[in-house]
């Protein structure tokens, strides 16, 4: 049977990175403070849910995205009422978060993109795959139904949904995701057939963008964490963009 190894034991080990840790296991002790009190609809113990996780590299880095990211809503929870892992409507899934904001529900689906391993050579350049568009597909397809899009439509819902991006140790810019959703870049030409001279060439967005079909999708979030120390408070602080 192939062992599994957890990274909270390099979390135990205190001879190196020992602000890189602390900042870690804050947000994992913040996390578990926090949410003691606050509905877990898929899992009704976030303890136990958070622990299941953490028992291998994979799950660590997947569960961490979330935490980092939920904490964020956690330290604002008097303002917004809060639901993690909460159903998805029409669906049988769970997303990650649920905001509300007076009558409006936003859901949030969080995924860690984990480090671009696999680039390939194209005419002996390297060609780095737009992994955006991958999640776009898969976290929209999680969102999508025919009968909570038809409800949006008639102004019986007025959920958002969103995908939000955790691209630390990733490839993924802005520059990607904007290919996402507005098509990727391209120079277009005209050639006069007459005289056989062409335009300057114009910088256009080919209409390639795979959000055009992700209706369902309100917004991306993307961001990187950043490891700070403010007065001595040593944390992660979450650099990024929406889009």
């Amino acid at each position: 049977k192939e062992k599994k190894y957890s990274p909270l034991f390099w979390l135990g080990e205190q001879e190196r990175d020992k602000e890189l840790k602390k900042a870690y296991l804050k947000e994992l002790e913040l996390y578990l403070i926090s949410t003691s009190n606050i509905v877990n609809e898929e899992c009704s113990d976030n303890k136990k849910s958070l622990v299941s996780n953490l028992k291998d590299e994979t799950g660590f880095f997947d569960i961490f995205s979330e935490v980092l990211f939920i904490n964020k809503f956690i330290s604002q929870k008097n303002k917004y009422e809060l639901i993690i892992e909460p159903k998805i409507p029409n669906k049988k899934g769970y997303s990650d978060l649920l905001v509300q904001i007076e009558e409006r529900k936003l859901f949030f689906e969080v995924k860690n993109s984990k480090t671009d391993r696999n680039l390939t050579l194209d005419n002996g350049a390297v060609l780095i795959k737009n992994r955006v568009d991958k999640i776009l597909k898969e976290k929209s397809k999680q969102f999508f139904d025919e009968k909570t899009f038809k409800e949006m439509e008639e102004g019986k819902r007025t959920d958002l949904y969103f995908i939000v991006i955790d691209a630390d140790n990733s490839t993924i810019d802005e520059y990607m995701i904007s290919n996402s959703f507005f098509g990727s870049l391209a120079y277009q030409f005209y050639r006069n057939n007459k005289t056989g001279k062409t335009t300057e060439p114009q910088l256009i967005r080919k209409d390639d963008a795979i959000a055009k079909d992700k209706k369902i999708v309100s917004g991306l979030i993307y961001f990187k964490k950043q490891l700070i120390n403010k007065d001595g408070d040593i944390k992660f602080i979450l650099v990024g963009d929406i889009i």
